[in-house]
This record gives structure tokens, C-alpha cells and sequence, in this order.
């Protein structure tokens, strides 16, 4: 063995809830990620479970998510909308574009496959996830409680720690363990978030390159290998050659002309009346996730016809040529190395299947590559950590991803208001707590559901909606949602026995299956 790959997969979502309609566009998101990627992925590990391959792969789930996939509400309209999108498949395949009924045909056997996997495991993904780490495929990690960005909270340590203790409570409750891994939002570091980590038995986490690379020192093996802080936190630092192959506009694999086109979806191209069951918000056109068309080549003026033989034999050299990169790699940098080097690869969840739709298959083929030879070894963090002991001690350097390196993408002119407003109401929150001296039964449940809002509040999916403006008006409109429910409540705790405000809580917490076992004593510190 000449290197160990560490391949870490982050999911996240924004906690989207909407029950009150029946169809809501938003939703789509959970739905998309739901059907594209979890649960082809789980369809895969669970394969290599039963054959016994030597896999091991790291995946961070975020409280949001864990408690949307734990909702039997949405797990009722995950089926809904798989059996929509299965028919909608079926007519298209008889009915559409003759040129086209060869994709659609696909698309319906690959939807029933989907539904007899989920219907198998009774939509219990986290259940199967579980399962798959007891097995060791799988090492599980959390995040913050809505995918805070931590460093914004560093000056309120009771905001911090809220965030973080919230992320392990829902870990320990929804997925049965303790996690020893943390993916911070965004890769934001920066030290102050470390005390609030070790505080609630955080191992390790992942850094963006520059983040380990402009460390004190400046570590010797560079990316190669993780480094312990001073407060005992072991970090792992992305490596920026793996990266590029995946992400890359200009290099990665996703942009092969041969893969699935994204943009082009019949939710567009055909009439709305056409498809409107499957379409995310009634009336409107949008994406169903159904494509049939390929990239294409950037030279050609009309796109062709997705060809599934095609995109699976980009596959194939996509995968041989990802692991003969990493060889060739460690044969570079190994000599000067005093053991093995480490390809640390942390990846959107949502890449593999949503994005890139072959992007399971590409995993797939990458592991089955890798058990067949011995030079590289898959490896998790904590499988790491169990071998190599002793690590260089350095400071790692303030660092996020995203563009400029630098929390610009969360914090600019487009959406500073949003953090200013988060911290004001973090100040009003516990404020009002410290006051709270002796809460009746029914305080304290108005204050765990401000609780609620107020982290809901913090979440980076509302900056980063504006930054880019994608959903922008409801992500700002979700914002002052919580902020005005945290307020409302706050003020309603002298008189929490009058029906308005019996009625209000009782709204808001319905709207939520979030956090129920949400604890005051986590913003007391």
C-alpha cells in the first residue's frame, strides 16, 4: 500500500417544511436530493455491504436533513412524488420524441428500482445509513444544527455552542452514536471555534487547502496528511489536485460531453399541461429530473440525445483515470513523505446524482477499481486517526471555500444585513433566558421553540440564496419568518396562558419536527 484515499460526502439541505400545500417548489430540493442522490447511493453501498468489499467512505448528514429525512410526512411525498415522476417516465417512453423513448424507458426502470429499494427499507434512509455504518462502510459525521457558519458566532460562544451540541444531540438520537467528525459549513475556520468542538467531543474536521497550507507552521507534508491544533483537534486538508478533477469547470468529469445535461429538462421543453404532475410547483414550468438530453459537445449548435452507454463508458475511463491520477500522484510526493500520504476528497453529497447524474456510477466504478489493486487504500478520518497516532502540531489558518477563499460568498453587501440581524437576536434570546430564572412548563416550551427560530435564523442557506439570487425571495422571506416567530414569542412569555399565544406556539410548532428534544442548558455556557 502506497496511499490511502479518504472520500468524504457532506449533505445538507435547508430545512424546507411545507405541508400546508400540496405541492411547494422548494420541497423539490429535499425531493431532488432524495430520488438523485441518497438513494442511489445507498443502492451501491449496500451492494458492496453484501459483497464484502474493502469500502470505506465518510458521509456528514446535517440535522436539517436528518430531520427531513425522518419526517413521515415527507417521506409519504417522497413516494407521491416518485410514483409521479415513474409515470410520467412511462408515457414518455410510449408517447414522447421517438428519438427520445429509450431514455424515458431508462428512467422508468431506473424509478422502480428506486421504489422497490425504498419501499424495501420502508423509506427509513436513516436506518439504512445506520445499518451501513455498523457494517463499516461508512464512518457518519454531523454539522452544525442548520449549517451555521461558526465563525460568524465566535463573539456569542452561547450561539456557538447551541449550534454545535444541537448537531450532536440530533446525531446521537437519529443515527444511534456519537460522531467523531464535524463538517464545518462552508470549511469556515477559524480558532475560536475550536473550544466549543472539543467541548462536545469533536475529533476531527475538514479544512479548504489554504486553511492547512497557510498554517503555523507551515506543515511538512503539506495536505498529505492531517495535523493536530493545539486543542487537540485532528484536521484534514483538502487535496487540491483530486478536487479539481471533480469540480473543475474546464477539468472536471461532470463536464464531459457524454454525461446528462442538468439544464435540459422536459419540465422546460414540453407544455405545462403536458407535464404538469410532475412539475414542483403546479402551473409553472421547472424541473422534474427528468432529462433526455447529453452535454454535448461546446462546438455544436443543438444538443444530442443523452446516450446511457455512452455516459456509462465516460464512466469507466473517468474512474480508471481518477485512480491511476492518485497513483501516479503518490509516486511523486511519496520520497519525500515519512509515510504514507493521504488524499483527503470532501465532496457535496449533492454532487453525485443531482448534479452529475452519473456520479453514483462514477463512485461506484472507483471502488470496485480500488478493491481489485493494493496500492491505494480507502481509508476514514477516524480510520486514519486509529493508525497514525502522531500528528504535526500547527495553527491552520482562518479559511472557508467558496470564492476568495474568505466567507466573502456569506457575508457581503448583498447580505451582511442578514448576520447583523442573527446577532441581535441571539443577544435578545439570551438575554431573555438569563431572566428566565424559574420557567413554568409552559415558558420553557415557548422558549425551546424561539430556540428553534433562532437557529433556523442562523442558517448560511439564506445569505448564500441571496448572494447567488437563487430563491432569494424566499429565503429572505423564510429569515424574517423565524426572526419575527422568535420575537413574537419572547414577547408573548408573560402571558403564555392567553389563547393567542397558545395558538401561535402551537402553529409554529407544528410547521417544524425539528429538534424535539431541543435543550435551554445548550445556550447556558
Amino acid at each position: 500500500m502506497s496511499a490511502y484515499l479518504s472520500l468524504v460526502l457532506h449533505a445538507h439541505l435547508p430545512y424546507v417544511r411545507h405541508l400546508e400545500h400540496a405541492r411547494f417548489l422548494e420541497e423539490s430540493w429535499l425531493f431532488e436530493a432524495v430520488l438523485e442522490t441518497y438513494l442511489p447511493l445507498l443502492q451501491f453501498a449496500t451492494k458492496w455491504a453484501d459483497e464484502g468489499l474493502p469500502v470505506r467512505l465518510t458521509l456528514s448528514l446535517s440535522p436539517a436533513l436528518t430531520a427531513m429525512l425522518d419526517d413521515p410526512n415527507l417521506q409519504v411525498r417522497h413516494e407521491n412524488r416518485l410514483l409521479v415522476l415513474r409515470e410520467t417516465a412511462r408515457r414518455q417512453s410510449v408517447e414522447g420524441p421517438l428519438e427520445l423513448r429509450g431514455v424515458a424507458h431508462e428512467y422508468f426502470e431506473r424509478f422502480t428500482r428506486n421504489l422497490d429499494f425504498a419501499q424495501k427499507i420502508r423509506w427509513d434512509i436513516l436506518k439504512a445509513f445506520r445499518q451501513l455504518a455498523d457494517q463499516d462502510i461508512l464512518e457518519l459525521a454531523t454539522t452544525s444544527a442548520t449549517h451555521a457558519i461558526l465563525p460568524f458566532y465566535a463573539a456569542q460562544p452561547n450561539q456557538l455552542n447551541a449550534q454545535v451540541a444541537a448537531a450532536v444531540s440530533s446525531h446521537l438520537a437519529n443515527l444511534h452514536d456519537r460522531p467523531n467528525g464535524f463538517w464545518l459549513p462552508e470549511c469556515a475556520y477559524t480558532s475560536a471555534v475550536e473550544p466549543t468542538l472539543v467541548r462536545n467531543g469533536v475529533q476531527w474536521f475538514a479544512l479548504e487547502s489554504h486553511g492547512l497550507l497557510a498554517a503555523n507552521p507551515s506543515p511538512a507534508m503539506g495536505v498529505y496528511a492531517p495535523v493536530f491544533t493545539p486543542q487537540g483537534l485532528a484536521v484534514f486538508g483538502r487535496d487540491p489536485d483530486s478536487a479539481r478533477q471533480v469540480w473543475s469547470r474546464d477539468e472536471g468529469y461532470p463536464g464531459d460531453p457524454r454525461y446528462r445535461d442538468f439544464y435540459r429538462d422536459i419540465g422546460f421543453d414540453r407544455p405545462v399541461a403536458e407535464v404538469e404532475a410532475a412539475l414542483p410547483c403546479p402551473g409553472h414550468p421547472g424541473f422534474t429530473g427528468l432529462k433526455f438530453h447529453a452535454i454535448t459537445d461546446r462546438a455544436s449548435k443543438q444538443k444530442v440525445a443523452y446516450r446511457l452507454h455512452m455516459a456509462s463508458q465516460a464512466v469507466c475511463e473517468h474512474a480508471a483515470h481518477f485512480l491511476q491520477q492518485r497513483l501516479d500522484q503518490a509516486n511523486r510526493i511519496r520520497p519525500g513523505l515519512d509515510r504514507p500520504p493521504l488524499f483527503f476528497c470532501p465532496y457535496d453529497a449533492e454532487l453525485f446524482g443531482h448534479w452529475w447524474y452519473e456520479g453514483p456510477d462514477f463512485l461506484d466504478a472507483l471502488v470496485r477499481l480500488i478493491a481489485n489493486q493494493s496500492e491505494l487504500e480507502l481509508v476514514t478520518p477516524s480510520g486514519y486517526l486509529s493508525r497514525h497516532t502522531e500528528l504535526e502540531l500547527v495553527e491552520p489558518a482562518p479559511s472557508t471555500w467558496g470564492e476568495g477563499g474568505f466567507a466573502a460568498t456569506w457575508l457581503n453587501a448583498s447580505n451582511s444585513w442578514i448576520l447583523s440581524e442573527a446577532l441581535a437576536l441571539g443577544t435578545e434570546f439570551t438575554n431573555t433566558l438569563k431572566l428566565c430564572l424559574r420557567p413554568t412548563d409552559l415558558q420553557k416550551r415557548t422558549l425551546r421553540q424561539a430556540g428553534r427560530e433562532l437557529l433556523l435564523a442562523q442558517a448560511s442557506d439564506w445569505p448564500f440564496q441571496l448572494h447567488h439570487r437563487t430563491s432569494a425571495e424566499y429565503a429572505t422571506q423564510r429569515f424574517k419568518n423565524h426572526v419575527a416567530a422568535c420575537r413574537e414569542l419572547l414577547r408573548g412569555l408573560g402571558e403564555v396562558e392567553a389563547s393567542q399565544h397558545l395558538k401561535f406556539l402551537a402553529q409554529r410548532e407544528s410547521s417544524m419536527q425539528f429538534l424535539p428534544n431541543i435543550d435551554l442548558a445548550w445556550w447556558k455556557t
